[in-house]
């Protein structure tokens, strides 16, 4: 644990410094290393990640490096394009002394995780086969195309046999919910054809199975084809970009400092990404708050959160001194809100050692419902660790 007594109060260097608690500080000085800042509402965290970023970039600068590769060396995660944009502008008003500040700015890594590996993605599209006039499909044009193609699909294939008692186009509308929930937990096709293999032949689960991973398979190929993503095959894209030895070696002195924000909204797939790209140089900052995690309908896993702050109990910030504690007490004390930590933790599952990665265990369940009528008792449907095959 890192002592907020001991921290290093050079930082304060910059206009915003003399705003900053203790706790704030060390969680700005402790630049290298994995460091989890876990910050409630209210505590300044986006102050923090914002001077954190300005005391990342000075630093390079005094180790020789030139604005411009230095800005290149730190990647910062927000939220939304908003508070990107937010950050870059505190950080110009910060560095007043840069006179073109605001035109390499421009082009730093600062943005959504969507919008990081979009622009990954375009700038080495030729190095791993992929076409870099690529189309983004807003969710309505994805659902739409999944459904024509899931329609042709059952209409030309010769798919088990299964019976619905719901209409086909629900089924289907579900059975695309799954399979981004599937992307969600970076599970391609081809694992999931994996996975399919153990369940018993017999079992009506198998057969649903089947025709999920030819509707899958089929989806992918058609956005293969059409040179098109959507928002999870940008990300799985993305995964697959930094797992790739020459991009690994073209990139492995480039990525230098990793900042995540809102860190709790992460799902799977983006967790396992942050940490393919921070795995690079090791300086892994992430702030967020379980407690705020609000998008759980998008497979948000708080619990990404938990377990990185588990791994960083030795080199870990923490900032709880609430700028807006009075209004929150107070609300607390009027029953408005409830004891929020009690009922957050209630729901996490028990920590595994990252070895096992964690996957969410997806369950077949709700859409047996849909074809057979009848739920099964074997509700969590299997899956493995690649990196155990």
């Amino acid at each position: 644990m890192i002592s907020a007594g001991s921290a290093n109060l050079e930082a304060r260097d910059n206009k915003n410094m003399n705003k900053l608690t203790d706790e704030q500080i060390t969680a700005i000085n402790q630049i290298e290393g994995k460091v989890c800042l876990k910050a409630g509402a209210g505590t300044g965290k986006t102050l923090v990640l914002t001077n954190r970023y300005i005391k990342i970039l000075k630093t390079l600068l005094k180790e020789g490096y030139v604005l411009e590769d230095a800005i290149m060396s730190i990647v910062a995660v927000t939220f939304t394009k908003k508070a990107a944009n937010q950050m870059r502008t505190k950080i110009k008003e910060n560095l007043t002394e840069f006179s073109n500040m605001a035109a390499v700015l421009s082009g730093a890594y600062i943005s959504t995780i969507d919008a990081f590996c979009l622009r990954l993605l375009r700038e080495n599209a030729f190095l791993v086969g992929i076409d870099p006039d690529f189309v983004i499909m807003e969710e309505i044009e994805s659902k739409l195309l999944f459904l024509e193609e899931a329609r042709n699909v059952f209409n030309t294939r010769d798919l088990p046999a299964i019976s619905f008692n719901v209409s086909m186009d629900f089924f289907l509308r579900e059975v695309y919910s799954f399979i981004r929930r599937l992307k969600n937990n970076a599970i391609n096709p081809v694992m999931f054809k994996e996975n399919i293999k153990k369940i018993n032949d017999l079992d009506e689960k198998k057969k649903l199975g089947e025709i999920i991973f030819c509707l899958y398979a089929a989806y992918e190929e058609r956005l293969k084809k059409e040179n098109k993503f959507d928002f999870q095959s940008i990300l799985l894209a993305g995964l697959s970009l930094l797992e790739n030895k020459q991009i690994k070696e073209k990139y492995k002195d480039f990525f230098k400092y990793i900042l995540v924000d809102e860190y709790q909204d992460t799902t799977f797939l983006q967790d396992k990404l942050l940490r393919e790209l921070s795995s690079y140089s090791g300086n892994y900052f992430a702030v967020g708050d379980v407690n705020q995690s609000i998008y759980a309908f998008r497979d948000a896993r708080p619990e990404n959160m938990m377990n990185f702050d588990r791994e960083t109990k030795h080199n870990l910030a923490s900032v709880t001194k609430s700028f807006t504690s009075a209004l929150i007490g107070l609300a607390i004390d009027h029953g408005f809100i409830q004891d929020v930590d009690q009922k957050v933790f209630s729901f996490f599952p028990e920590y595994d050692d990252l070895n096992n990665e964690g996957r969410e265990k997806i369950t077949l369940e709700h859409l047996l419902t849909m074809t057979s009528g009848q739920v099964w008792d074997e509700s969590t449907y299997p899956y493995t660790d690649p990196r155990n095959d």
